[in-house]
C-alpha cells in the first residue's frame, strides 16, 4: 500500500520458468474484481498491514489499518473486503453513552484516554507519519511529542499463527479478535490501558514445531512426550508471549499465559509489581523533570529534593561500572543532593580521570580536567 491508497498484490510466478509465468496464488486478472480500490474510494491510505500465515493456502486474510481508524479484513484469495472493524472515537464515545458500557471505564478516565488519541493523531503517528493527505491534500498538524523516540513509533497490527485471530492495539488494551465470528474474545494489558497506549504487536508462539514421526523414533514409539499434559488430563495454554511497544515509552512489555502475579491476595502492592517489571532505561528529560518537583523542606524550610533515602551510586566507566557509597545522606543532605543533581543532570557525562594514582587514589568530576 502506498500514501495514495493504492493497495498491490503481486502474482508471483511459483517456479523460474516462462511457462509458470502465469500460475500464482491469485485467481483473479484484474484489480477491478477485487476491493483492492476500496481504500481510494473512501478517500484513505494504508499505514499498517498485516498478513496471515495461512495466505498460501487460499483461506488466508490480511488486515489493512487505514488513516481514518478502520481495520479492513480482505480475503488473501480473492481479495475482498470481508468485514470492517471501526476504531474511531466516535465509536467509543457512543458505547460511553450507554447505561451498561461495554468497556468497564468512567467518564473521567475516558476523558484522559481520549485526550492520547487527539496527541497521537497531532503527531501524526495515526496517519503513518505522512504529515499531508495525499488524497485530500490537506495538511495535517505536526506536534513533536513530549516523550523522546515518540515520532519514530509506528502502530501495527498482526494476526496469530493460526490466521483465526486478529490482535488489534486499541484504546482498551489489546483486543483479539475472531475473524471467523468477527467478536472479542479477550482484551491483553486490559489493566494497563490506562497508564499505556499499545502500538505495536508482535506475538511469539510458544509451541515448537515437532517432526513428530521423528521424536516417536527417538522415544521408542511413546508419543506422550508430545501432548501437552501427557497423563492424559487437561490440555494446558502454550507459553506464548506477546510483545507491545507503547505510545512515548521507551520499553517493552511482554503479556504471556502465566500471570506473576496471580495468587496475591486482594490488589498487589507496589513492591510485588516493581519486582516483576524490569525498569532498567536510564531517565529521560521528562523522568528528570517530575523528579525535580517532588521537593521536601530542612530544617531551615529549604527546599530539599528527595535524595535522602539514596545509599550509593554507579559510575560507568569505559573499563567497566565503580559503585560508590554515599555515607550518611541523612546528615549531609546538601552533598548528596548537589552530586545526584549534577550525575542526573548529565554534568559528568564524558569526564575523565583527571589525576590517577595507583594504588592510591583516582580524581574525576572536572568538566576541564584540571
Amino acid at each position: 500500500g502506498d500514501a495514495g491508497g493504492t493497495l498491490e498484490v503481486w502474482n508471483v510466478p511459483l517456479s523460474s520458468s516462462a511457462d509458470d509465468a502465469s500460475d500464482g496464488p491469485l485467481p483473479f486478472e484484474s484489480k477491478l474484481d477485487t476491493d483492492l480500490y476500496a481504500l481510494i474510494k473512501k478517500k484513505t491510505y494504508a499505514i499498517d498491514i498485516a498478513v496471515s500465515e495461512t495466505t498460501k493456502e487460499r483461506g488466508g486474510h490480511f488486515a489493512v489499518y487505514s488513516s481514518d481508524r478502520k481495520v479492513r479484513l480482505f480475503s488473501f484469495g480473492s481479495c475482498k473486503l470481508v468485514c470492517i472493524y471501526d476504531e474511531r472515537m466516535k465509536v467509543y464515545d457512543r458505547l460511553l453513552s450507554t447505561k451498561s458500557s461495554a468497556m468497564g471505564i468512567d467518564a473521567i478516565e475516558y476523558g484522559k484516554r481520549a485526550a492520547l488519541e487527539r496527541e497521537m493523531e497531532d503527531a501524526c503517528l495515526l496517519s503513518g507519519g505522512v504529515s499531508t493527505n495525499p488524497i485530500t491534500k490537506q495538511s495535517l498538524s505536526m506536534v513533536t511529542p513530549a516523550s523522546e523516540g515518540s515520532n519514530h513509533q509506528r502502530l501495527h497490527v498482526t494476526f496469530d499463527n493460526t490466521g483465526k485471530y486478529i490482535l488489534l492495539p486499541t484504546i482498551v488494551g489489546v483486543k483479539v479478535i475472531n475473524i471467523k465470528t468477527h467478536r472479542v474474545v479477550a482484551t491483553v494489558g486490559k489493566g494497563d490501558a490506562s497508564q499505556l497506549r499499545f502500538l505495536h504487536l508482535t506475538l511469539c508462539p510458544g509451541d515448537a514445531i515437532i517432526n513428530q514421526q521423528m521424536h516417536l523414533a527417538r522415544t521408542g514409539g511413546s508419543s506422550a512426550a508430545i501432548i501437552h499434559g501427557g497423563n492424559g488430563g487437561e490440555v494446558e495454554p502454550n507459553d506464548s508471549l506477546l510483545v507491545a511497544l507503547a505510545y512515548g515509552k521507551r520499553r517493552f512489555y511482554a503479556f504471556s499465559h502465566r500471570d506473576p502475579l496471580a495468587g496475591q491476595d486482594g490488589e498487589p502492592d507496589e513492591r510485588t509489581i516493581l519486582a516483576r517489571d524490569v525498569l532498567n532505561e536510564a531517565p529521560d528529560a521528562s523522568d528528570l523533570l517530575e523528579a525535580s518537583h517532588h521537593v521536601g523542606r530542612d530544617d531551615d524550610g529549604a527546599d530539599v529534593a528527595p535524595f535522602l533515602s539514596l545509599s550509593k551510586a554507579i559510575l560507568r566507566t569505559t573499563h567497566g561500572d565503580v559503585t560508590v557509597k554515599l555515607l550518611a545522606p541523612k546528615d549531609t543532605p546538601r552533598t548528596i543532593e548537589n552530586f545526584v543533581g549534577h550525575a542526573r543532570s548529565g554534568y559528568y557525562d564524558g569526564v575523565v580521570f583527571h589525576r590517577i594514582i595507583p594504588g592510591f587514589m583516582i580524581q574525576t568530576g572536572d568538566p576541564l580536567g584540571d
